[in-house]
């Protein structure tokens, strides 16, 4: 006689601190069968639409890596410094002699593009895919935290496809700039040090600001967060830890370099700040008015990204990601210096695709006001990516995607006459209106032999 089967466990069975697990709890009996919903029809419109962005992203990284000459105005400098390390010479050299270099960030990348050059020649390749690998870690840790708040497979999707789905990931992913894959760092140690791994989770807080030295949000978050749920003493300690073993990285760097990294940094921070900071340079990353901008061209991210935060100030268990969230935009206000670019949206937009992921399983389960609201978002959604994919009227003009990613990767010519004439959208920077900065038709090989300052100017912090 056959034994009867038994029967699946709940998720509050398989997971029962889980806040999931607690608010079906709560949930009254058969909620969750009461009517059919129009929940799963929206989820795989959805799906459907971010598996596109998914491949589009795919494709647009292949050609990114393997294009051959400079896409960015910033990858010529970088590409510079790890070579001088490669043939063994100083990554800071002394700024006021030749070759005039300014190495504007921390160590790390330098380092681990110098070891890429080795292997794959003068090239772009091996830097464009410690972007590329950057952004995909962000995508899968993003989709990791959300699974382990909500065992809800689709929302732990849509927080990863999210984040390659939006324009500046596809475009920062693939620059062989430091930005992508300090964040990844940064959000691997998030995931680590919030899941208990906490010795883990310092090592990869201390490699992010070792790579770009204002990646400092989830630390910043993650102790906090830790302060509360286990008390200050304790998490002082963590992070007197921390602080030593950064202190450490820091003072190593200075001593191999001689000085070099100190002089540098100190130079390029303190030409940063100042009357070099405005508030129309801030502004210019989300809105330029009477031209293209971020927030017209894709305002669906930004909105999602804000309706995420609000929910989760009434969600105790997404509160450590609203405080990374909140640290992490007073950080977008470093945005304001001169030579600040796109890149400081990536950190604040992926944490809210992370929240969104959360707030999505959660009231997708719960029928009443709250899921119709989330399927109003979610057709938002929908639309902005059907709507960035769509042809342009004027069959003269490029599409909408190809136009998104001008605007966050411009080209302007100084020696063009146009361009003393163009708007301020047409340069994501400041220092990208003045000067060419080693354009794209230049070979990787000439950017590496540039010999001024003036030719490849510091990039954004």
């Amino acid at each position: 006689m056959k034994k009867p089967r038994a029967e699946r466990p709940t998720l509050q069975e398989r997971a029962p601190g889980s806040s999931v697990g607690q608010e079906l709890a709560a949930a009254p009996p058969g909620a969750a069968r009461q009517g059919l919903s129009l929940m799963p029809v929206v989820s795989g419109v959805l799906g459907a639409a971010l598996a596109v962005h998914v491949l589009i992203f795919s494709l647009h990284a292949y050609q990114a890596v393997m294009f051959p000459y400079q896409l960015d105005y910033g990858e010529g400098p970088i590409l510079q410094i790890a070579l001088r390390v490669a043939q063994g010479g100083e990554m800071y050299p002394p700024i006021n002699q030749p070759p005039y270099v300014v190495a504007s960030y921390m160590p790390l990348y330098y380092l681990l593009a110098a070891l890429g050059l080795k292997l794959t020649g003068v090239n772009f390749i091996f830097g464009r895919l410690l972007s590329l690998a950057g952004t995909l870690a962000i995508a899968v840790f993003a989709a990791l935290i959300v699974w382990e708040h909500t065992r809800h497979r689709f929302s732990a999707f849509l927080a990863g496809g999210l984040i390659l789905a939006m324009p500046h990931f596809m475009v920062w992913g693939t620059f062989m700039r430091v930005d992508v894959f300090a964040l990844a760092l940064a959000v691997c140690g998030f995931y680590l040090f919030t899941r208990g791994r906490r010795t883990a989770g310092v090592a990869f807080f201390a490699l992010a600001p070792f790579t770009r030295r204002t990646t400092v949000a989830a630390m910043g978050a993650a102790f906090l967060s830790d302060a509360h749920q286990r008390g200050l003493r304790r998490a002082a300690r963590a992070f007197a830890a921390q602080v030593i073993v950064i202190v450490l990285l820091v003072a190593a760097a200075v001593l191999l370099t001689r000085g070099g990294l100190y002089h540098q940094l100190y130079l390029h921070t303190a030409t940063s700040v100042g009357k070099a900071w405005t508030w129309e340079q801030l502004r210019s990353l989300l809105w330029v008015p009477g031209n293209p901008c971020p927030l017209k061209l894709w305002p669906a991210y930004f909105a999602v990204t804000a309706i995420a935060a609000i929910w989760s100030a009434f969600h105790r268990p997404s509160r450590p990601l609203l405080l990374y969230f909140l640290i992490a935009c007073v950080i977008f206000l470093t945005g304001g210096r001169i030579g600040s670019a796109h890149n400081y949206l990536l950190e604040p937009t992926a944490i809210g695709a992370i929240m969104f992921g959360i707030m999505y399983a959660v009231l997708s389960r719960q029928p009443g006001p709250g899921r119709v609201c989330l399927m109003l978002i979610a057709a938002g959604l929908i639309a902005q990516m059907a709507w960035t994919l769509q042809p342009p009227s004027d069959p003269g003009r490029m599409s909408r995607l190809a136009h998104s990613f001008s605007i966050l990767q411009p080209r302007v010519d100084p020696f063009s006459p146009a361009s003393t004439h163009a708007p301020a959208s047409t340069s994501s920077t400041a220092s990208g209106r003045l000067t060419a900065q080693c354009s794209a038709r230049t070979p990787a090989s000439h950017c590496s032999r540039a010999r001024t300052p003036r030719s490849c100017p510091s990039s954004s912090r």
